[in-house]
């Protein structure tokens, strides 16, 4: 799929589930680092520029030093597009094994 392709995609389809108004807001992006959520996060802010981005990443704490490297590579990407970061720490699986013992 070219660029052109893609990013007509992605307005279509955000048309269709009424996902940005025409009014400025903020909008929180979600991103793993994988490569469909950084493509997103690279085309979502140039293809609707009148609102404001925060790029969230999760690290749940499952995958030990990988999680670490998602969360940093997610945190510089977000520093390239000159988006706000924030990153959020859980121990889910730690929280799983806990309940899964009571």
């Amino acid at each position: 799929m070219d660029d052109s392709s893609l990013k007509s995609r992605i307005v279509s389809t955000a048309a269709r589930y009424g996902l940005f108004s025409d009014a400025p807001g903020r909008c929180i992006l979600m991103v793993s680092g994988g490569a469909d959520s950084v493509a997103l996060a690279r085309l979502v802010p140039e293809l609707f520029q009148k609102h404001t981005y925060t790029i969230l990443h999760v690290n749940h704490g499952l995958r030990g030093e990988d999680a670490k490297r998602d969360e940093a590579f997610v945190c510089n990407l977000a520093d390239e597009l000159g988006i706000l970061p924030s990153k959020r720490t859980t121990a889910l699986y730690q929280d799983l094994l806990l309940d899964n013992c009571h």
